[in-house]
């Protein structure tokens, strides 16, 4: 976690020991929602809050016209319906449009990947099964 949100650390760097206490860690971390680059620094003793990040396949049953998106859990048969199509990243614009093509062209069953970090989800990849 960095400034709370959740992320993925790409680089880690240590400043020396001053003579005025710890050494300090710069962490530097992509969000993993919103792609955005975070930094932080914190001391070499402190601890750090770790997201428990969860990730679940659902099949894909319907787009509607305003993007959102309903998905059947294939373990229960429950439906999800509060999610939409990822927006507002280069990633997630470009995940959108190729889950909607693969839709609309019907390749087959499509399994969509959401995960799940501090209260938030979203889509974040996808596969085709059972292709015609």
């Amino acid at each position: 976690m960095l400034k709370g949100r959740p992320t993925k650390i790409s680089d880690v760097s240590t400043a020396k020991t001053g003579k005025h206490g710890a050494a300090k860690c710069m962490f530097v971390g992509v969000d993993i929602f919103n792609d955005r680059k975070i930094e932080e620094t914190y001391g070499s003793g402190d601890n750090m809050d770790v997201p428990n990040l969860g990730r679940k396949e659902y099949q894909l049953i319907d787009i509607d016209d305003d993007g959102i998106v309903s998905m059947m859990d294939p373990d229960s048969g429950d439906m999800k319906e509060d999610l939409n199509l990822p927006s507002g990243t280069d990633r997630c614009d470009s995940l959108a449009k190729d889950i909607q093509a693969a839709w609309e062209e019907g390749k087959g069953d499509i399994m969509v990947t959401v995960i799940a970090a501090c209260g938030e989800e979203q889509i974040y990849g996808f596969k085709i099964t059972n292709a015609n």
